[in-house]
């Protein structure tokens, strides 16, 4: 099946190695010093010394050995692959006794274990468990635990078999069950490896089947897996009957047959964020609950237009040009509707008002480009509908190559950039091919270009050091989407400008983008978060005004970050190309940039930290030298400074882990403000609680959900939960808050800074789930432009039609909320769980109806 690893995402593990096919790899060395301490805790208490289970190991090694392929194994001697097996055994029972909970110290066990590994790797663990090669034999595992625990199994300690019953409860099913052994029972073949145990349940399923017979031999796990099945099928559990666990044998003794599908591994079954279970759920219709009206039953997993059913809601709001007045009254007939020629309203880039502030811009910088509010009483008040014809966008991963025409219906990119297959028009889609004007034959092959440029030739991008990229002009991301893959974060940004709605195409995609300029302001990100900045014809004049704007590019890169330049100043002779090369090349070498490469169309510095060549620059009059000042200090609405800033030594600039253990990196600078590790290490567990919650309280597939914007992120911790899931997060930290988003970027997150009392830069419909933690409360007593119902209209325009809002606040303003949420045509639930500080609280779940304009 695995054919010229073509298939290497559905077997390669992504943080530890188990058993001898993926030993020794690079990258997977972290988790390799956390094995010895899975082994010493294993050992702890028994009087018993590693040697002692080696040579237990050895005794049994020919057996052992056979389980793998021969040149697999025989690269190692007897002792090596005993000293593999061991480790890796203990690693595997290590995660069977946390999750068990099945001997006095495995909460402590837990700690140590987390804090060794960090959250993130904690938490993926379980998927690398479950690779086809990485396996370690279940005989190892069995004669390991006998030997360890020989004394033990009248203490209180439960036997080896009831510990993978627990754990495999907890890995498939929504919660454990204590299934007991039955009298006299004999179990006539233990399973290989954990992974047959799935696969006898996926396979066999219940006793119920037809072609299962009473004289079958007892296999405990399959028996286990068969009596939740049962269980699940009582009048009294009839809820879980959505969820059910079907098997193939199950549903052929139904009459319902299949057909080879041509998929050849398990890379559709995953589990959930916090990995207690897995599910694999059959595609079923299923009237949304969320829709009171009944006027929708969808299939999940595909794609949905109901549009034309939308004009049938009932509902009172007018169509009606509003501005905001003071004071805010909302009508009873609910908030009025823009007319529908404002689909695509963004406040503070709408041109009708920068037109009238041109006289006031400095164009020659492209200010113009830049964000511009109108005051308060200059904004709309109305709801921002969709446009004719709108359709519940394509999921993920599908929309990354087609959306609907109709949701951006925009011809002109295609026009001007088809033949650099930017985009291209295909019925009633928009086709994406991945290309890009200096990549028009694909994303893929340029960034393998890219990958060799900057190691020369011995690797790609990650190798490089680069996880975290910021896309200037970005076009319509395609750029940033074929860097997934190689589990590089992009923060992509253009401005509105002739290039019409690109970041709405990037959007419609599924791809993180936001509109924003670099013109003469600092652009909302911190001081040293990026790896790489990527500029390809991104119709930016870097060698105008002194450099000002290379010096920002200077502040975002870390410290060996890249700066990537694919213009013709790069390549082209003619003109006054060389010209501007020159003065690019006079200026990187003021600011101590090395050029590394410069091949094809395409240029790479390299920024080095260098103060002492920084300094004699300076004395030379070819580098300004900035004034101590506080990065500390967001960077919202701040102008450029036409300077470089000094590195220190301090732990803000030093060398951050690859993903995903930088999932779990502190920042030392949070120090500052009063968190330590162990804050830190509580709020990461406490969000990857909550989000399993609000899963299982949305009822929704988890393909439903592509776009998400945490709106005051604080530490990251909700993004982070949402790592192993099939979304991208944008982190919000508004500006009047405790500054933590370089502690987001250091988690290898993507963010912005903002302040809620104005609009937010990106397109109506941007988004599939809105996040807000006690934000709203923190803009109380301020009239600003940011009452609750200022940002409550905001959070419609920005979310997409049957989109989420999750609200945690006051209960002062969540029931506010719940009165005026039906005048925003949202429908709401209010659910109660435990806050950060072990209370019970509200949580206001509210989803945006769809409707049109008839």
């Amino acid at each position: 099946m695995r054919i010229d690893n073509q298939k290497s995402d559905d077997y390669d593990p992504k943080v530890v190695s188990l058993g001898p096919y993926h030993h020794g790899k690079l990258e997977l060395n972290f988790v390799e010093d956390f094995k010895p301490k899975a082994l010493e805790m294993f050992i702890h208490g028994s009087n018993k010394k590693q040697d002692f289970f080696l040579e237990e190991i050895i005794r049994e090694i020919d057996d052992f050995r056979s389980c793998y392929l021969e040149e697999f194994v025989n690269k190692y001697n007897d002792y090596e692959f005993a000293r593999m097996m061991l480790l890796d055994a203990c690693f595997i029972i290590n995660d069977i006794e946390i999750s068990t909970r099945s001997t006095p110290n495995s909460a402590s066990k837990q700690s140590n274990t987390i804090k060794h590994l960090g959250i993130a790797v904690y938490l993926v663990i379980k998927r690398d468990l479950y690779l086809l090669e990485n396996q370690v034999p279940f005989l190892v595992l069995k004669l390991l635990v006998n030997l360890r625990y020989d004394n033990d199994q009248g203490g209180g300690y439960h036997s080896f078999e009831e510990k993978v019953k627990s754990y495999c409860s907890q890995m498939f099913f929504d919660k454990q069950e204590d299934i007991k052994m039955k009298e006299n029972t004999i179990i006539e073949t233990d399973p290989p490896h954990l992974l047959e145990g799935f696969r006898r349940v996926l396979v066999n399923g219940s006793d119920d089947e037809a072609n299962v017979t009473q004289s079958r031999s007892y296999d405990f796990i399959f028996d286990y897996f068969r009596n939740c099945w049962r269980k699940n099928h009582l009048p009294h559990k009839s809820r879980l009957l959505t969820n059910m666990f079907r098997s193939v044998m199950d549903l052929k003794s139904k009459g319902i047959h299949f057909r080879p599908s041509g998929i050849d591994s398990l890379k559709g079954v995953r589990f959930t964020s916090h990995y207690y279970y897995g599910k694999l759920e059959l595609p079923c219709w299923k009237t949304v609950r969320w829709m009171s009206n009944g006027l929708a039953s969808i299939l999940l997993s595909g794609l949905v237009d109901i549009a034309n059913l939308a004009s049938a809601l009932d509902f009172k709001n007018k169509v009606s040009l509003s501005y905001r007045v003071i004071p805010l009254n909302i009508p009873e007939t609910g908030v009025n509707v823009c007319p529908l020629k404002l689909n695509e309203y963004i406040p503070c880039h709408d041109l009708s008002y920068i037109k009238e502030l041109m006289p006031k811009l400095d164009l020659s910088r492209k200010e113009e480009l830049e964000r511009h509010c109108p005051p308060p009483d200059r904004r709309l008040f109305c709801l921002v509908p969709p446009p004719t014809d709108y359709k519940i966008p394509i999921r993920w991963p599908i929309s990354r190559d087609y959306v609907w025409r109709s949701n951006v219906n925009h011809t002109r990119l295609a026009e001007v950039k088809g033949g650099q297959n930017w985009v291209h028009e295909k019925d009633q889609l928009w086709w994406f091919p991945g290309g890009g004007t200096h990549f028009k034959h694909g994303a893929s092959e340029y960034i393998e270009r890219l990958g060799n440029m900057t190691t020369n030739e011995k690797g790609d991008l990650r190798s490089a050091g680069i996880f975290q990229v910021l896309d200037v002009g970005c076009g319509v991301a395609s750029f940033s989407a074929y860097l997934l893959p190689l589990s590089i974060e992009t923060m992509s940004f253009a401005p509105k400008d002739g290039h019409e709605n690109q970041i709405q195409f990037a959007l419609e995609r599924g791809i993180g983008a936001s509109i924003a300029a670099i013109a003469t302001k600092q652009l909302p990100y911190p001081s040293n978060s990026f790896e790489m900045v990527h500029c390809s014809r991104c119709r930016v004049d870097w060698h105008k005004n002194d450099g000002i704007l290379l010096r920002e590019v200077n502040r975002l890169l870390r410290s060996d970050g890249y700066f990537v330049y694919s213009a013709p100043p790069a390549y082209r002779k003619d003109k006054d190309f060389p010209q501007i090369w020159d003065k690019l090349v006079h200026l990187t070498s003021g600011m101590c940039w090395k050029l590394i490469a410069r091949e094809v169309q395409t240029a790479i510095w390299i920024k080095q930290e260098n103060n002492s060549c920084l300094q004699h620059n300076a004395e030379e009059k070819l580098v300004n030298i900035c004034d101590s000042q506080d990065d500390f200090k967001p960077s919202w609405k701040t102008p450029l400074r036409n300077c470089i800033t000094l590195s220190d030594t301090s732990s803000n600039t030093k060398k951050l882990p690859p993903l995903p253990q930088r999932l779990s990196e502190y920042s030392q600078s949070l120090s500052r403000l009063g968190i330590d590790r162990e804050k830190f290490l509580a709020d990461t567990i406490y969000w990857q609680d909550q989000v399993r919650h609000y899963w299982r309280l949305m009822d929704v597939n988890e393909k439903e959900i592509r776009n998400v914007m945490d709106m005051s992120s604080s530490l990251g911790g909700f993004a982070v939960a949402l790592s192993t899931w099939p979304v991208w997060v944008m982190n919000v930290v508004p500006v009047t808050m405790n500054n933590t988003l370089f502690a987001v970027y250091d988690r290898g997150l993507i963010g912005t800074f903002h302040d809620w009392c104005e609009p937010f830069s990106t397109y109506p419909r941007s988004y599939d789930l809105l996040h807000a933690n006690n934000l709203i409360s923190h803009y109380k007593g301020r009239d600003d432009g940011c009452l609750l119902e200022d940002i409550m209209l905001e959070m419609d325009r920005i979310l997409r039609p049957q989109g989420f809002i999750i609200i945690r606040d006051e209960e002062s303003i969540i029931s506010r909320i719940q009165d005026l949420a039906p005048k925003f045509l949202w429908d709401v639930q209010l659910h109660y769980l435990e806050d950060d500080r072990k209370k019970t609280g509200s949580v206001l779940f509210c989803r945006k109806r769809f409707w049109a304009i008839a």
